[in-house]
């Protein structure tokens, strides 16, 4: 927006607006994609089979990401903040990006939020979503995709990892069958 009532401030490289409009003061701080992904609990790969998952920073998984930073700078700006609006696209993605955010970052606020709804990033439409946000307790939206994503990588992170460990056990047991002779060794 380019009025002169906002403020951009940086912390550790992230860039933070502050915007006074209608009295209100927001702080907004951008998520850049999914701050948090799902995986294996254990990191144990001597359990069989895996049937555990949960919702961990990106970066657990890849460190190309930096999430935690991130994640960080929200949970400290979310300390003080007696309002939260999930402003993240409003579609799918941009739901379980803010439910996530708000519910691992900011303290389990995803109960007591408050929705943007957007379809442009045009000022007026902007504006005017702020003015208007709706408060989406117990989002059922938010919820379904959760619960679709947790099946689908469930599904997935079971099928890779008890398919590895599959062929682990079957590796050792072949080894263990290998003929001990010399020669038939030498015929394979």
């Amino acid at each position: 927006m380019k009025d002169d009532n906002v403020t951009e401030v940086e912390k550790n490289n992230v860039k933070i607006f502050i915007l006074s409009m209608n009295g209100k003061k927001y702080v907004i701080c951008s998520a850049l994609g999914h701050l948090y992904t799902v995986g294996d609990p254990t990191k144990n790969r001597h359990i069989y089979p895996v049937f555990d998952i949960e919702w961990f920073p990106a970066d657990a998984f890849n460190k190309k990401i930096q999430s935690s930073k991130r994640i960080k700078i929200i949970h400290e700006l979310s300390s003080g903040a007696d309002l939260f609006i999930n402003a993240c696209d409003f579609d799918l993605e941009g739901e379980t990006i803010g439910y996530n955010i708000l519910k691992y970052a900011c303290g389990e606020k995803q109960e007591t939020s408050f929705r943007a709804e957007f379809s442009t990033l045009t000022e007026d439409e902007l504006k005017e979503s702020f003015m208007q946000v709706e408060r989406r307790v117990a989002d059922g939206l938010a919820k379904a995709v959760e619960l679709g994503m947790y099946w689908i990588l469930f599904l997935v992170l079971i099928y890779l990892e008890n398919q590895e460990k599959d062929l682990l056990v079957a590796a050792s047991i072949r080894e263990a069958a290998e003929p001990q002779h010399p020669y038939l060794r030498k015929v394979r």
